[in-house]
């Protein structure tokens, strides 16, 4: 079950709900319009999956249970629902099935292409990554940084391994990236608790330690490769960010981000001492919920300039 969680492709279709949160800023009510449109997202979803699972239940013909669900073997591509389409001679629904299997993540390459792109673009205006990544075409589209992400998704589609490695890979850099989230949303509350916010989640101070946990659990999950890799993805820029701050001579704040080097280290400790389990699990939960507030106290004394974004919440 969790080998199907992480490298079957689950977690990595839930955080395709993330571009609602990644698009906020251009929501009109963040504070409705963003819980609706997870809401509303996961929801219909999950109706979906519950009614393809049901029609898979009652479809399949009961000679074929004679040994038992262990006993199915799927001998013909594309999944076990467009199987029982060709065994029943519903062409039609196969082809159906087949189209839709290419049309959906279609859809969403572009959306995480725009989502990359909208990152890359803001990396480039803060000095980060060159600065053409911060550019705008005339229609206000950070043509270069799209070019890129484009480019990147290729190699990875083509040159890279299996599906389920991929996704599992994928997902570990995702989670990880997700986890500094609920520590930055505290830290910054402690450094501008003032300031007016178009969004605002509630029970934060319970909810974001409850997040860290979610987050390592999910990290683990991943498995040992796929961790190793993506956290040699993270180390190495972050390694190369701090070179170019101290080219640069700008204050590299090392002690601020101390914490994100042990929190990785610790993961990685637990992979390799643990088997998957309930022990491991406790013992990863025990490890993040002793990080987190280490890592909120961490922060700096104040929020940096690049953290003070002017926005507009007159109606």
């Amino acid at each position: 079950m969790v080998s199907a969680i992480s490298g079957g492709g689950i977690l990595f279709s839930l955080l395709g709900f993330r571009t609602a949160m990644d698009l906020a800023g251009e929501a009109r009510d963040p504070q409705r319009n963003v819980p609706l449109a997870m809401g509303l997202g996961l929801g219909v979803s999950l109706l979906i999956y519950l009614v393809l699972q049901l029609s898979f239940l009652v479809a399949v013909p009961p000679q074929a249970l004679a040994q038992g669900w262990s006993g199915l073997q799927l001998t013909a591509h594309g999944g076990p629902l467009v199987a029982i389409a060709m065994g029943l001679g519903m062409g039609w629904v196969a082809a159906l099935l087949l189209s839709d299997a290419v049309i959906s993540p279609g859809a969403t390459a572009m959306t995480y292409m725009g989502v990359s792109a909208r990152v890359a673009w803001m990396m480039g205006r803060l000095g980060l990554l060159p600065s053409s990544m911060g550019r705008l075409n005339r229609q206000a589209v950070p043509v270069v940084a799209l070019l890129w992400s484009l480019a990147i998704g290729l190699v990875m589609l083509l040159g890279g391994p299996s599906w389920q490695r991929v996704a599992s890979f994928l997902t570990a850099t995702l989670v990880i990236a997700l986890a500094v989230g609920p520590v930055s949303l505290l830290a910054l509350r402690r450094q501008r608790p003032e300031a007016a916010r178009a969004f605002r989640l509630p029970w934060a101070e319970l909810l974001c330690p409850l997040t860290f946990v979610a987050a390592s659990w999910a990290v683990i999950w991943c498995g040992r490769s796929a961790l190793e890799g993506a956290v040699l993805l993270v180390v190495l820029p972050s390694l190369l960010v701090g070179l170019l701050q101290i080219q640069r001579r700008q204050p590299l704040q090392a002690a601020s981000g101390s914490w994100w080097f042990l929190y990785l280290g610790g993961l990685l400790l637990i992979a390799e001492v643990s088997q998957d389990g309930p022990r491991q699990l406790l013992l990863v939960a025990l490890f993040a919920l002793a990080v987190f507030p280490l890592a909120v106290r961490a922060r700096l004394p104040r929020a940096s300039v690049e953290a003070q974004v002017a926005t507009d919440l007159t109606p």
